[in-house]
């Protein structure tokens, strides 16, 4: 099993046979508030207030899909790992990663646990989400905290229709060296997150198809282990 703490988005999950399953008919298109939208500052000029609209963008949604790539890169090694799936977010705190390829594994949580699933193995791990990796990158993501009171912005990158936004921790014990957005400025949605890690690894994800607001149903947020399932713990447990 992989580790537990191994970066931003994790790297390897899905998909549970026993948590209720997602609804992809329920996932109807929703446009983004126009209260959100018109708080977006029509033209940046510091790293505050790219932070700003994008913070502010999510505060709008309730729950967000979307589809994935992934590509996790191993310095050392000098090895890649490529993934593909759906992902998962409502408001406050849940989220559901259901990895298609190149093996079915799943990442979910209902805000307080974290399960990773592996069905393959029939092995399941759980740790409560405030000890893993996750939170710090993905907090406003689930709806929780602020990106200024976690990170220190800086922008890269200005191009015609998008934004590079590098974010570092401003807690050493994150476990998080940098985290990069790509923002599209059309709506002020994350399209790339790239995190890596104080050894240099990298974990870059592309999302497309997104998906607002379509009162995503909790039970696809909870895991129930399958009879036979063998849990291993997770570490520090």
């Amino acid at each position: 099993m992989w580790s537990l703490c191994n970066a931003l988005f994790a790297a390897s999950f899905l998909t549970a046979p026993n948590p209720a399953p997602v609804d992809d008919g329920c996932l109807a298109q929703a446009k983004l508030p126009a209260a959100a939208a018109a708080a977006v500052p029509p033209r940046l000029a510091t790293p505050a207030e790219v932070v700003d609209a994008l913070q502010r963008s999510y505060e709008g949604v309730r729950d967000y899909t979307a589809t994935f790539t992934q590509e996790m890169t191993n310095t050392a090694a000098g090895e890649t790992t490529r993934s593909q799936g759906t992902i998962y977010f409502k408001k406050p705190g849940k989220m559901r990663w259901d990895y298609r390829t190149p093996e079915a594994k799943a990442l979910i949580s209902d805000g307080t646990t974290l399960w990773i699933w592996e069905p393959a193995f029939k092995q399941y791990a759980a740790q409560p989400i405030s000890q893993s990796s996750a939170p710090l990158a993905l907090r406003f993501l689930m709806g929780q905290g602020k990106l200024s009171d976690d990170f220190t912005a800086e922008v890269k990158a200005v191009k015609e229709g998008s934004v590079a936004l590098e974010l570092t921790p401003k807690s050493a014990a994150s476990g998080v060296d940098k985290l990069r957005f790509v923002i599209t400025t059309a709506d002020w949605k994350v399209q790339e997150a790239v995190l890596y890690d104080p050894l240099g690894n990298r974990n870059r994800l592309v999302f497309s198809g997104a998906k607002w607001n379509s009162n995503l149903p909790d039970a696809g947020f909870v895991f129930a282990p399958p009879a036979g399932a063998r849990e291993i713990k997770a570490p520090g447990r």
